[in-house]
């Protein structure tokens, strides 16, 4: 499993649905991807046959195409955590429903959930702490801090850096992408004004037979 891939994801998410605090809308998050949510409860009286389809398979959620059914029968935590699951599915492209996409999707929500940078800025240290400030079920939010605990043995890598800088210093975030994409114009000007000049210059030999001279006569006007 690419835990990196997989927070790399969690991180384009956290930009994209602009989160900044906790605990995080799950229903919006899916709203923004463009999917539906719908409750079994809902699916059984509307689509018996579907109902009985996607119970048998999970007591949790199930993703068809653009809507995800869930269990609203579950507590608070396990929907918000089987809802995530199913966004993972989705963002992480899976096609296949094995083994180790459901281990990818079940790291997915418990990142996207309780970042480990955010349970260490907010100096989480039981898992009843998780289960509050992230709205957790107590067994995910167990795993978590067993995994929060080997993370905070390594050193920060680049995705948890980055989510670090934009859940917690915003004002700082925004001002160094301001910058950044100022100096990316400033490339692309230059690349620009490059190619025209090599293009100018391949016109310039191409069309005039006397080209050496010619740029002799425009230098000593100091036109060229």
């Amino acid at each position: 499993m690419d835990i990196l891939h997989i927070k790399e994801k969690v991180l384009e998410v956290y930009k994209e649905c602009d989160i900044h605090s906790f605990p995080i809308n799950c229903f919006s998050i899916l709203e923004h991807y463009g999917i539906r949510t719908i409750t079994y409860n809902e699916t059984k009286t509307q689509k018996p046959e579907l109902y009985k389809a996607i119970s048998h398979y999970s007591n949790d959620a199930f993703r068809f195409r653009m809507s995800v059914y869930y269990n609203s029968t579950n507590s608070n935590g396990r929907i918000r955590f089987s809802l995530m699951h199913e966004l993972g599915h989705y963002i992480l492209e899976h096609t296949a429903d094995c083994p180790d996409t459901e281990d990818e999707a079940d790291c997915f929500a418990s990142y996207m959930l309780a970042p480990r940078v955010a349970i260490d800025n907010n100096n989480c240290c039981t898992s009843d702490d998780i289960h509050d400030k992230f709205g957790m079920s107590y067994a995910a939010a167990n795993r978590t801090l067993l995994d929060y605990k080997k993370w905070k043995e390594q050193n920060p890598d680049k995705s948890d850096a980055e989510l670090n800088i934009w859940l917690y210093y915003p004002n700082y975030y925004r001002h160094r992408e301001y910058h950044r994409k100022n100096r990316d114009r400033e490339r692309r000007k230059m690349e620009k004004k490059r190619k025209f000049y090599e293009e100018r210059q391949k016109w310039l030999e191409k069309n005039l037979p006397d080209y050496e001279e010619y740029v002799w006569n425009e230098y000593d006007r100091t036109f060229y």
